[in-house]
């Protein structure tokens, strides 16, 4: 079949970039002697006579050809069930997970997707047990179909929201190849692609093998201020109450021009300090070292790249970390980071097969897959604080003569550090993943299919963590004083009073600073630009980087039998039964530094886990009525699925769900089950990791960084249950309706997914916000307090932070419903036939509605009594209203042209777990502190165009075809702050261009 013939039988069968499950599984040309065994998604029957309830949505090869993307998991991110995440062409805003393709159906998050490969379970990538979908290469990639809906009754735990599933080219003939390349209108953010497989039969017939590979990479990226729209400095500027209370401003402000107000490169003087007590004392007014606005002490004094004092510029409105009309920080900005992560990826997997008997098929399957990025995610870092003592020979002269004029101990310099020191949040990673498959396959009793099947796989994970402080380098570098000869050098430990100071997760004595800091101490220089060798001795140490390698191992095996049980009136009663085993472990190392803390932030720890999985699972289908009046055909369908795990124990997972034919032309379908998702490896691991960002008290209006917060997992915890229910509709007329209408398809499925004892941890501002605004007593234990400061400490005009460390851990706390619509509508029209025009139109329009995705908290009050809090997300940028995939094609001989549109509602914004309030909802006041002056965004609308030509289409399958993409036609620019929203494009208009070339 030629490229273009495919297309249009894809198009036409399964729509848009995807479309529900075919009307009916019908079963393709037999390549082997063993009984046909038809790969359905969603069921273990593999009846041919069999339509499965399930709604079930399938992207075909030429459709992943005509998007061009360089990974498959990018193509899954844009099915509107799906939510943008994790991928090769969008930053993670993190660091671990940089550059995976990690699916996320529905918005519950990729631990909630099952990724299944022809229908078995890979070895996992990251210790959360998720798989990387672009370890498998497109060059053997048939087809991938989605179950909408929870799918563990078949496959098992994980498949709460639904379940991804790769099937391959099992029996390629002859050689395929496929090279591009991309590159953004600005000349920025370049691609590569090249993949090529090949297939072939072997043993006069009784073989085949197969072989394919591809790699990919993405460099040259940039961050936001390439950008017209990241030059102008977009940020969420919120506002002390204080502040926003005299200027008659809401609490949080959307704003350009806006920009870091608490440390600057150069270094800021922050705050003045008893050097005896560590706390925060007032500047003399004479000096001019701090100005007070608003109750925030801020401002001052700064310095530039050489450490020359100045003033520093205050904008006319100023936040507890962010001020609006200043350019003293330009180019400063937190959101300074990668539009996409750089990377570079192998995938490569090779497939062979064999006929031992006609009734039996031996096979194997080796899969590799590689991966290195980047990940600068921010790289402008939040302020570094750096308490700098009075006699410090750096201190610029008429500094110190103030200090010492006005009996200044201490002051505290703010470092917004671009030069490289502090930063926390590079990381260098490589993945490698090398897994196989290999089983039996064959029939029994004629007409009983049986597979008995294993796979062995092992991936690593390497991370270095770059620019962290060694906490006891920063003490030591910081603390400096004059040597004989008058030099600045490092200070003896002996008498270095800033340890556990400076570094905020680092030595309390001496004794520790002396047993911790590396030899050949560079002094550091706070003000202006450190020197090099400052910050590369205290990024480094000889005992190692802040980072890890992690081994995940899995073991699997499983045999499974299916065929009909007996016949009834209706037809065979199918039925299959299995059993299955799995054995999974994670076994991370950090290395030395990390394991004992020297590190200021991550120090990812070393800790072994394993899990045996047992598992035995049934699932039946009973056709009940055929050919009466107004029943074409009614199916009923039931699974079920004992699943017992070695650290949680046993649950109960099932299935039912029926079909009605009314018509040839009209079916209606419905599902109700119990899904699982299990713990994975790092919410169970009691082991800590440590993580930094920025955070505000909300009560003071104060933002800092906070670079140790703690959190940890939980091995009391149990696997989240998951109440599954669909119901649908689908119309496909037939042939009698005529050549136009027969053409068109449409189906509606409600959908509702109840999740009860979620697994989650509460957000590190969501913890300081529950404790300090609501008093509630559980979060509050998670918060440690400065010296003297507690739950009840603060007032508005209290001007300080006062939080040094959080504790976080996760619990089944939560319960979540979302429930829904999705729709898919297409229609082909054969313009010849029709209107007698040349070619043939394909339209197709893919949905997704979301009624309600609402959490429920479980909270005990400060007088003892539980109550629950609930938020409904819907129209939030993690679940939109309404989400799109609109395709309009053009077949004309060997030209085709694609036209897509993607669309997301507008939407509210959402600040933690909390809806802000803008001018347009009747309950806004500036005196609310979820008040914002822009609470709802503009939908957004994407434009993309595909044309291939076909310079060359043979008889005998040769092929050339050359293709031309333009992604984002209009170059629209995001309307909002692209860390808040990722339903917006950032790169802007983009080209590729490539060439695919066949050969029999």
């Amino acid at each position: 079949m030629s490229r273009h013939a495919s297309l249009y039988v894809s198009a036409s069968a399964l729509a848009l970039l995807s479309s529900h499950a075919a009307w009916s599984q019908m079963p393709g040309p037999a390549t082997m002697t063993v009984p046909e065994q038809v790969l359905i998604t969603g069921s273990l029957l593999g009846a041919a006579n069999f339509a499965a309830p399930t709604p079930v949505t399938q992207v075909s090869e030429v459709q992943v050809e005509t998007r061009a993307l360089t990974g498959i998991g990018t193509l899954i991110e844009e099915l509107p069930f799906a939510q943008p995440g994790s991928g090769l062409t969008r930053n993670t805003n993190g660091i671990v997970a940089a550059a995976q393709s990690l699916p996320n159906l529905r918005g519950l998050g990729s631990n909630d997707t099952l990724v299944l490969i022809d229908g078995m379970r890979p070895t996992p990538i990251n210790a959360t047990n998720n798989f990387d979908t672009d370890m498998i290469p497109q060059s053997l990639l048939d087809r991938f179909e989605v179950v909408t809906t929870g799918a563990s009754a078949t496959y098992g735990s994980d498949a709460v929201a639904g379940v991804v599933n790769f099937i391959l080219k099992d029996h390629l003939e002859g050689f395929t190849s496929d090279a591009r390349a991309g590159i953004s209108q600005r000349g920025d953010e370049d691609e590569s692609f090249f993949s090529a497989a090949y297939g072939t039969t072997l043993l006069d017939g009784r073989g085949h093998f197969v072989i394919g590979g591809e790699f990919a990479n993405q460099f040259n990226t940039v961050n936001m201020y390439a950008r017209p729209w990241g030059r102008k400095e977009p940020f969420l500027v919120s506002l002390p109450a204080g502040e926003a209370k005299a200027l008659g401003l809401p609490f949080n402000v959307f704003s350009n021009n806006a920009e870091v107000d608490n440390g600057t490169q150069g270094g800021l003087i922050t705050a003045c300090l008893n050097p005896a007590t560590r706390a925060a004392v007032a500047c003399p007014a004479a000096t001019g070292f701090t100005q007070n606005v608003n109750g925030t002490t801020i401002g001052g004094i700064t310095f530039d790249k050489s450490g020359n004092p100045m003033p520093f510029q205050l904008g006319s409105i100023v936040g507890g970390s962010y001020q609006i009309g200043s350019t003293a920080n330009y180019g400063a900005s937190s959101l300074n980071r990668q539009l996409s992560p750089p990377y570079q990826r192998w995938a490569g997997l090779a497939r062979f097969e064999y006929d031992i008997t006609p009734d039996i098929v031996a096979y194997a399957m080796v899969n590799y897959g590689e991966l290195e990025s980047n990940d600068p995610s921010q790289g402008s870092p939040f302020p570094t604080n750096i308490e700098v003592l009075s006699g410090n020979p750096f201190i610029p002269a008429p500094i110190q003569a103030a200090m010492t004029a006005n009996k200044v101990g201490a002051i505290q310099i703010s470092k917004e550090n671009l030069d490289g020191l502090g930063t926390g949040n590079t990381a260098e990673n490589k993945n490698i993943l090398i897994q196989s498959f290999f089983g039996l396959k064959g029939s029994l009793f004629g007409n009983w299919n049986w597979d008995a099947e294993g796979s062995a796989g092992r991936a690593t994970v390497w991370q270095a963590f770059l620019n962290v402080p060694v906490s006891a380098n920063l003490d030591s570098a910081a603390y400096v004083v004059k040597d004989a000869n008058g030099n600045p050098v490092c200070g003896p430990a002996a008498t270095n009073p800033l340890p556990f100071v400076n570094s905020g997760n680092g030595p309390a004595n001496a004794a520790q600073l002396t047993a911790q800091a590396s030899p050949g101490c560079v002094p550091y220089n706070p003000f202006g630009v450190p020197s090099a060798a400052s910050v590369n001795y205290i990024n480094v140490i000889p005992t190692g980087p802040d980072g890890s390698e992690t081994n995940l191992r899995q073991y699997m095996g499983q045999v499974d039998l299916n065929g009909p049980l007996f016949n009834l009136p209706a037809g065979p009663v199918d039925f299959a039964v299995g059993g299955n085993y799995r054995y999974n472990s994670i076994d991370q190392r950090g290395t030395i530094a990390a394991v004992e803390a020297l590190y200021q932030t991550r120090n990812p720890g070393s800790f072994f886990l394993n899990q045996s999985v047992y598992e035995a699972f049934s699932e039946i289908g009973v056709p009940v009525l055929r050919d009466l009046p107004f029943i074409k055909a009614i199916d009923l369908n039931a699974a079920g699925r004992y699943t017992n795990y070695s650290i949680t124990g046993g649950v109960y997972t099932w299935k039912y769900g029926a079909t009605w034919d009314v018509f040839d032309w009209l079916r209606l379908r419905g599902t109700r089950s119990q899904d699982i998702r299990a713990p994975n490896f790092t919410e169970l691991s009691v082991v800590p990791t440590s993580s930094a960002t920025n955070l505000q008290n909300p009560i003071t209006g104060i933002s800092q960084r906070v670079s140790n917060i703690q959190t940890t997992g939980n091995p009391s915890l149990q696997p989240e249950i998951s109440q599954n229910l669909t119901g649908g509709i689908v119309f496909q007329p037939t042939a009698d309706f005529g050549p136009i209408i027969s053409g068109f398809r449409a189906s509606v499925d409600y959908y509702r997914i109840r999740i009860s004892g979620q697994i989650t941890t509460v957000a590190a501002q969501d913890v300081i916000n529950r404790c300090l605004l609501e008093q509630l007593p559980e979060f509050c234990n998670q918060i440690a307090f400065a010296p003297g400061f507690g739950p009840t400490s603060f007032s508005p005009t209290s001007g300080v932070f006062g939080i040094t460390n959080l504790h976080l851990l996760d619990v089944n706390l939560n319960s979540e419903v979302q429930d829904g619509y999705d729709i898919n509508i297409s229609q082909r029209v054969p313009l010849d036939s029709t209107v007698g025009a040349p070619g043939a139109l394909q339209f197709s329009a893919l949905g997704s509605y979301i009624d309600q995705q609402t959490t429920y908290q479980s909270v005990v009050n400060k007088n003892g009594s539980t109550t629950v809090t609930r938020t409904n997300f819907a129209d939030s940028f993690q679940a939109p209203r309404w989400s799109w995939n609109v395709n309009l094609t053009y077949l004309l001989d060997r030209f085709t042209a694609n036209l897509q549109m993607r669309y997301y509602s507008p939407i509210r914004f959402l600040q933690g777990t909390a809806f802000n309030i803008g001018p347009d909802d009747p309950n806004y006041s500036i005196s609310n502190p979820l008040s914002i002056n822009r609470a709802i965004w503009p939908s957004a609308i994407t434009w993309n165009l595909a044309f291939t030509y076909d310079v060359i289409q043979e008889p005998n399958g040769q092929d050339l075809q050359v293709y031309f993409n333009i992604d984002n036609v209009f170059d629209k620019s995001p309307p909002i702050i692209w860390w808040y929203v990722s339903n917006y494009d950032v790169v802007g208009r983009f080209f590729k261009i490539g060439i695919r070339y066949s050969l029999p």
